[in-house]
């Protein structure tokens, strides 16, 4: 018998999750109107942005890693 777990315990899967939200974030703002004034302000959230894709994909990359049981 093989050791299982959920979706939701996968590090590889939080990771790109993470990634994908930092991917987004910019989209969301955008569709929902939010508006920020000033460069530092436009540069602050694409930085913060930015900072979450690596984040998730670091993660990503070290949960496939350590991996030892399947997703099931």
């Amino acid at each position: 018998m093989m050791d299982t777990k959920s979706i939701l315990t996968s590090k590889t899967v939080i990771g790109i999750v993470v990634a994908g939200m930092g991917m987004i974030a910019p989209l969301v703002q955008q569709y929902l109107g939010v508006t920020v004034t000033g460069d530092d302000g436009a540069s602050l959230l694409d930085g913060l942005a930015k900072v979450a894709e690596s984040v998730g994909l670091l993660f990503a990359l070290y949960g496939r890693v350590v991996a030892t049981k399947q997703i099931g």
